[in-house]
């Protein structure tokens, strides 16, 4: 198929992707994407510019969130402070571990 046959093609009742006129005086096609053709090409380049976040990382974010409330909401100073000293001692880890290369 040549470029010409395509736009035919892409013009004709069957796809109607694009728009053939001819403008006042003139011999030659012109060729317009139909509002439909241009409604799918912006949602194809809006694929593009969304974030995708995950089912996990969603359902990870809840649980943190959930995690941090019981914390705020415990009275007993000892159980408030075994997660932050948890927190504590993984970092201290962390940094031993990264120190040694």
């Amino acid at each position: 198929m040549f470029g010409r046959e395509y736009l035919d093609d892409w013009a004709n009742d069957e796809h109607g992707w694009l728009r053939k006129f001819y403008p006042p005086g003139q011999d030659e096609p012109y060729f317009d994407v139909t509002s439909l053709a241009q409604k799918a090409i912006e949602w194809l380049l809006s694929l593009r510019q969304q974030v995708f976040i995950g089912t996990e990382s969603r359902l990870i974010t809840v649980f943190e969130l959930l995690h941090q409330i019981v914390e705020c909401f415990e009275t007993d100073p000892k159980l408030r402070l075994a997660e932050p000293q948890r927190r504590k001692a993984e970092i201290e880890q962390e940094i031993i571990r990264v120190q040694k290369g």
